[in-house]
């Protein structure tokens, strides 16, 4: 099974991945966690993006030279384990052998601690972020605002070499900043702002859209899968809580899944979405079966694996959770005469599971005649022959497809004179 966070991290982190370092890394990496999300954590999230991406002409400029950082991050971080909590007097900084170190290492953190101010926070000073994310860019402002480096900063930048009473004093500021825990919240605070500008950059880059929370129906046009290069863009809306797609091989009935899921996981992150509109119902559970795999480890078998997943999300449903579920050829594992019935038991006991959705994606056409029609909703990837070819669309459209090009292909490849002996 593939969960929703494995999904999410293989795929999807790197659309807005902008950050410059580590720290700002790892606080992105978190914002894609649903664990503990309410729906008012996930409302606000977007109310946060939507202001960077608002008042993205003054937000936009964040930059700064990433080897600077690094030095800067592992200096300030490490004082206390060389110096204590103390500081080393002057004495010992005039006869150090590391003085000119100390003090390359002193001037780089004045300076890029000075440049970041002037060169951005003191400019967004005048913007108003909602909710108590306003106190993440006033710690960072309230940090780099200080004198101490300001003034050093200044010399520095005339070419005035750092003297051991400006050395000394930047480093006990800074071990005292360490000691409150100051130093700490101020580098925590720029790796959350950072990531919150980095999601909300990547919204900006490819216009992903913002998704309206609704009760029942889930509705999407335009969507598309975002790591393709020339995607097709579909529209796709609910009737039914259970969707059959069908297509013949190749069709992209994975894909459409797949750009389904990745639009309704990043609305339930607070994030935007690669549709020109998405309305989307907000669910408790998720379970995202695509590529399914045999599991070695607890002795599965590729069926058994189906059969579990498709226990985990119906344990949710009937405790009234309401479910976004995708299967993509569900029962593929076993022989067909079994996965048309069981098939046929699984779409009309998911139909009765009310406020949740099932995506199944089949090979089964014998489906159609088979399920009660309200049971499900159809939906099929246009396809045709054309000069004795398959040709795909990957045009998603509403309907049953009976196509099958599987023999087509075979022949094609010359496999069936290939097997009779007879050279290609």
């Amino acid at each position: 099974m593939m969960t929703e966070k494995t999904y999410i991290n293989r795929e999807i982190i790197s659309l807005f991945d902008y950050t410059n370092n580590s720290g700002a890394k790892a606080s992105l990496n978190a914002l894609f966690d649903r664990a503990g999300l309410t729906r008012d954590h996930v409302m606000a999230r977007q109310v946060l993006l939507r202001a960077f991406v608002e008042q993205w002409d003054i937000l936009e400029d964040l930059r700064y030279q990433r080897y600077d950082f690094e030095e800067v991050h592992r200096f300030t971080t490490t004082l206390k384990h060389y110096y204590g909590e103390e500081g080393p007097d002057r004495f010992f900084l005039m006869f150090s052998k590391d003085k000119h170190r100390l003090k390359a290492s002193c001037a780089q953190t004045v300076l890029f601690f000075d440049r970041l101010y002037k060169q951005y926070f003191e400019k967004i000073e005048q913007v108003k972020f909602p909710g108590a994310f306003q106190s993440c860019p006033e710690r960072i402002c309230t940090f780099l605002s200080g004198t101490e480096t300001a003034q050093l900063a200044m010399a520095v930048s005339r070419g005035t070499a750092l003297s051991i009473h400006d050395i000394s004093g930047l480093l006990k500021w800074l071990l005292k900043k360490d000691a409150s825990h100051e130093l700490e919240h101020f580098w925590q605070s720029l790796f959350e702002f950072e990531a919150i500008w980095s999601v909300a950059k990547g919204i900006k880059t490819r216009n992903f859209v913002f998704p309206v929370f609704t009760q029942e129906v889930l509705l999407l046009e335009q969507f598309y899968h975002p790591m393709l290069k020339n995607p097709v863009r579909n529209d796709f809306s609910t009737r039914n809580n259970v969707m059959l797609l069908t297509g013949p091989n190749m069709a992209g009935k994975s894909t459409v899944l797949k750009s389904v899921t990745i639009c309704v996981l990043l609305a339930h992150l607070g994030l935007a979405v690669p549709a020109q509109r998405c309305e989307v119902p907000f669910y408790d559970e998720f379970l995202i079966s695509i590529n399914v795999t045999d599991d070695i480890q607890s002795g599965y078998s590729h069926f058994m694996q189906e059969i579990m997943n498709l226990k985990t999300i119906m344990q949710q449903a009937v405790k009234g959770k309401k479910c976004f579920a995708v299967f993509d050829e569900l029962f593929c594992g076993t022989n067909i005469d079994d996965a048309i019935d069981i098939t046929c038991s699984t779409v009309k006991g998911l139909s009765q599971q009310k406020g949740s959705l099932f995506m199944v994606s089949t090979h089964l056409y014998q489906l159609d005649d088979l399920l009660p029609s309200d049971s499900f909703e159809a939906y099929q990837l246009e396809a045709m022959i054309e000069e004795g070819m398959p040709r795909h669309t990957y045009v998603l459209k509403r309907g049953w497809s009976r196509l099958k090009f599987g023999k087509l292909l075979f022949e094609k490849e010359g496999l069936d004179r290939l097997l009779n002996g007879i050279p290609g």
